[in-house]
Parts: C-alpha cells; structure tokens; sequence
C-alpha cells in the first residue's frame, strides 16, 4: 500500500453458493467489530443461516472447556439475540475451516497483490467492487455457478435478518419518523411519548428484537428507549434522557455566547427566567429573525433599550432593532414651543350670564288672593 498501512481481514463465505463478504479494518478487531460486521454481512446476504462455523478466536471463544463451549459476554448476547446455531471449530485444525482459509488466501493473492490504496476508504471501495465483479461474479471451481446467481437460491433458505441491539450505531439501519404535536412517534400502530421539545420534529427509530431505539438525527443522541417484551401498546420506557433542563441549559449557554457585551447575558438571564417554559421557542425566533452578523451597534441600543423597559422578548428585541436600523431614535421627541390650548380663544369656555337672587325669589313668592263677587 502506498501508506505502508497494514490491513486486517474479516471474511465469511456461505457454504452453498459459495457467496464471499469481506470487510477491512486498519487496526485489530474488537467484539464489537466482529458483531457489527456479521450484521452487515447478513444484510448484504438477504438473510442468516441456521448455523454459523467460527474458528476459536477470543474475540469470540473463551475457552473450549471440553466441548462445553464458552463464548465472550457480548457474543454469547448477541448470538441468543439473534437465535443461531454454533460450530466451534477445534484448534489447530484448519480443514474443519477450509472455505475461509481459501477465501482468505484468494483476497490476498486475487486483490491485495495487484493493487496499491491511498487509504482505508479508498480499499474498501475497491473491494466492494472486487467482490461484485470478482469474487462472486465469476464462476466458482467447485460448484461451477456465480455466486451471485447462486445465492438467488440459497436465500429461500435462510432465516430472515433481525435487526440486533448491537447495530443500533450503524445510522443505515435506522428509520426517520415524524413526531406529532403532542410530542408522540407512531412506530407499529403504538403511539409512543417522547419529551415535549420533539413535537413537530423528525426523530430515527431502530427497532431491535427486544427494544425500540429513538434518536435524536442532529446529535445522534439517544431520546428514548422502550421495551417491546410486553408489547408496544403497554411498552414501558426502558431510558429515557430528561433533555428540557440539559436542553434549555445548552441552547441558554449557545445563546449567551453569540454575543459578548454585559447586557447580552442580562437579556439573555431575563429572558431565560420570563420564558423559561417556552425558552426552545425563544431561541428558534432568534435564529429565524437575526442574521448572523446583526449591526453591533444597533444590536447593542435595542439590547439596552428592551432591559429599560423590561420586554425582554425575542420579537420585541427584534422590532426594536428594525425600527433602530430604520434611522429611528428611541428618544421621545421633545415640543419646540409650549402650547397652552387656554390661551386660544376657540377653545375658551363661554361666558354665561347670571341673575341676582332676588329675581327667582319674586317669581316663586305667593301672590295675593282675588274676591269672588257674590
């Protein structure tokens, strides 16, 4: 190689067809590794045997203990998981194990020995094309069909593939699915109830034998996890991360570091405590109505100018730093000339007439009484 990089293999070959999965590493395999690898090598299969033969690596075998075969933790897991049956090869018998150590020798020899790579990525491109024209387009020695046509067959002959715990890294293996309103994810007719901050949201779902798995697709951080032992419409949470505090205590901090003047952090403290409940909505509206750069010093008067008046929102922020860049002054406009609207005689009270007393007092005296002629 042109890195000089030594290159490990991890092979696997279906007895039948002859079908050969290879995959490269730039460093010695762990348990993980390999367990991972076989969940892709199923996929890429369509489907996974009955029986599976395995040399006696301590990736995967502890001891032989005279037939009573005990496996590492993570693979004894995975393989009741997944339900397969084991064929532990003795030690130091490699006829029991022909087929790989062919297939090992043909990958050496067939690709390795021609060809030079750059880096690791540039060596499994290569190979993934090798095996599909190569190694399983050609016709094989010993059955005399490619492998490829041939695995047509034998697929109606394995059990189908399980999505294990152990793949829940691999991001292809998840499923995007729309969270509603009320904070909920459908997955197999059950609604399942993830934190409040995802309604409306897209969150991924892998779902294992035992579990469902939801993630959040930005962070690739774990939202829920629910158990399907006791079925999904009575599932009970099995984890599920608090994210309102760690979420608002992140999103406040990202907000408060955008800017660095003293009444930034004030605004953004007060806005933190008036609308803690709806903080989530408070930052989107930030990030929808500012630009990345606003002007600094617009920015920094409608700053001051909403901690005076105490309308510590986001969209009050926002129209006063428009009317600011408007050319607008926040300063209430002072008369040139007092008015004194008195002064005016239009509007004057009107003068009204008055009377002495003594004329209402004549007119409600009692006047004499007239004689009536007989």
């Amino acid at each position: 190689m042109k890195d000089g990089q030594k290159y490990y293999i991890l092979a696997a070959i279906l007895s039948a067809s002859r079908c050969r999965y290879v995959k490269l590493f730039n460093r010695p395999l762990t348990t993980r590794d390999l367990i991972e690898s076989l969940c892709d090598c199923f996929t890429y299969y369509g489907g996974m045997p009955h029986e599976i033969c395995i040399d006696q690596d301590h990736l995967m075998v502890v001891d032989e203990n005279k037939g009573d075969v005990i496996l590492t933790r993570d693979f004894q897991q995975y393989r009741d998981e997944m339900g397969f049956d084991l064929y532990v090869c003795r030690k130091a018998d490699p006829e029991s194990k022909g087929k790989v150590e062919n297939l090992v020798k043909f990958v050496k020899r067939s690709f390795f020995s021609t060809r030079s790579f750059s880096d690791l990525q540039e060596a499994r491109e290569r190979l993934g094309k090798w095996l599909v024209r190569r190694a399983n387009g050609k016709k094989c020695a010993a059955t005399g069909r490619k492998p490829c046509e041939h695995l047509e067959e034998e697929r109606s002959y394995l059990k189908p593939v399980r999505n294990s715990i152990f793949a829940v890294a691999d991001k292809s293996q998840r499923e995007p699915r729309k969270v509603d309103k009320l904070g909920q994810v459908s997955v197999r007719g059950a609604k399942l109830r993830l934190p409040s901050e995802y309604a409306s949201r897209t969150v991924s779902v892998f779902i294992s034998a035992d579990e469902v798995h939801i993630f959040d697709p930005l962070n690739n951080e774990t939202i829920a996890v629910y158990s399907l032992k006791t079925g999904l419409s009575r599932a009970p949470i099995v984890r599920q991360k608090s994210l309102r505090q760690g979420r608002y205590d992140d999103l406040k901090k990202t907000l408060s570091d955008r800017f660095h003047f003293k009444e930034w952090k004030q605004f953004v403290e007060e806005n933190f405590q008036k609308y803690h409940r709806y903080f989530s909505d408070q930052y989107n509206d930030f990030g929808r109505k500012f630009p990345t750069e606003p002007d600094q010093k617009a920015f920094e008067e409608s700053v001051s100018y909403c901690l005076t008046n105490n309308t510590v929102s986001m969209s009050n922020l926002c129209d006063t730093y428009v009317f600011i860049l408007g050319g607008n002054s926040l300063e209430p406009e002072k008369p040139t000339k007092s008015h004194n609207l008195l002064a005016n005689k239009r509007y004057q009270s009107p003068v009204v007439a008055t009377r002495k007393v003594e004329t209402y007092t004549k007119l409600v005296a009692a006047e004499p009484a007239m004689e009536v002629a007989a």
